[in-house]
């Protein structure tokens, strides 16, 4: 009875926030990006102006959206880690709001699931990308409440902080006109997606490359740190566990009750997710990338109100 009146009234999710807020939000020199940021934020310390963000964004090859926040918040607060908590608490509140978005009532759960990779794995770091999953994250969670507007002003904002963001919306988008059709085969849709994206691959990097210097800078720099041309343990594993994902947005995924209703937008996108994470086997940054939202999802997806084998998969990912 008491537990049951904890969940009730999200005492416990909220408690359960707080103490991974306290765990993430306010550490200190930990992680491998760290460095970078803390040394921007101590020069807009000592000079920053909000016109001149467009020439700061070319000087640290930073999204302008990243920069104008590192330097507002280099203005307001005393040092830099008061900054990479206003990060992490974006972050948390991204999840809690798509959480809620499907009528989950185990928001705790998804996101101690999602930080099995993201805390362990990818060890406190990827500032931007946090941010920008989070706006993307906020953009979900409208979308599947039926506020498309505030959605695509959320997906306008996600790629201000980091352009990969871009694959994210471009999957939702895509998810929604190739699975619209009820009844659809959606494992088969994701062998057909990674195929097709793997084809199309070479094409989109040169559009990339003449669409915006920044983007061919940035592009550029991953394709010559990220690019692998063996097929080792990690390409193998990674080939697993997006071919897993796509598996588990499939379970159900016809079904229009009211449970499962609102995770329909939820497993498409994770199968289109899926599709272009194996195409980027051998181009680790992009697919690493891809791998933390698919993550997330998942862990949204096995919380979630209406889900078989739910211990199964929390088993799969957790070890």
């Amino acid at each position: 009875m008491i537990s049951g009146a904890l969940i009730r009234r999200k005492i416990s999710m909220y408690a359960f926030v707080f103490v991974v807020f306290l765990f993430v939000g306010l550490r200190l020199d930990t992680g491998f990006d760290w460095p970078a940021y803390k040394e921007i934020y101590t020069n807009f310390q000592q000079e920053f102006y909000v016109s001149d963000v467009p020439i700061y964004s070319l000087i640290y090859q930073q999204e302008v959206g990243s920069i104008l926040l590192l330097g507002l918040s280099a203005q307001y607060f005393p040092n830099y880690e008061f900054f990479q908590a206003i990060v992490t608490f974006l972050f948390l509140w991204s999840m809690v709001s798509l959480s809620n978005s499907v009528g989950s009532r185990m928001v705790a759960l998804a996101i101690a699931l999602s930080f099995v990779y993201l805390l362990w794995s990818v060890g406190f770091s990827t500032i931007r990308q946090s941010i920008a999953i989070s706006f993307f994250n906020f953009g979900l969670a409208q979308f599947i409440r039926g506020r498309r507007v505030y959605g695509m002003i959320l997906y306008a904002a996600a790629p201000l902080f980091q352009l990969s963001a871009v694959a994210y919306i471009a999957a939702h988008f895509l998810s929604g006109y190739l699975l619209r059709k009820k009844g659809f085969p959606r494992f088969r849709s994701f062998m057909a997606a990674t195929i097709v994206t793997a084809a199309l691959m070479p094409l989109a990097i040169d559009g990339i490359i003449m669409a915006s210097s920044l983007a061919a800078f940035k592009l550029e720099h991953y394709l010559a740190r990220g690019e692998t041309i063996y097929f080792g343990v990690s390409q193998i594993s990674f080939v697993l566990f997006f071919s897993a994902s796509a598996l588990i947005a499939s379970i159900d995924g016809d079904k229009e009750s009211p449970g499962t209703a609102k995770l329909i937008a939820i497993r498409r996108l994770i199968i289109i997710l899926s599709a272009f994470g194996i195409s980027c086997t051998f181009f680790s940054v992009a697919r690493d990338r891809l791998s933390y939202e698919v993550f997330i999802l998942v862990s949204v997806l096995i919380a979630a109100p209406g889900v078989r084998y739910r211990l199964y998969f929390m088993a799969f990912f957790v070890f």
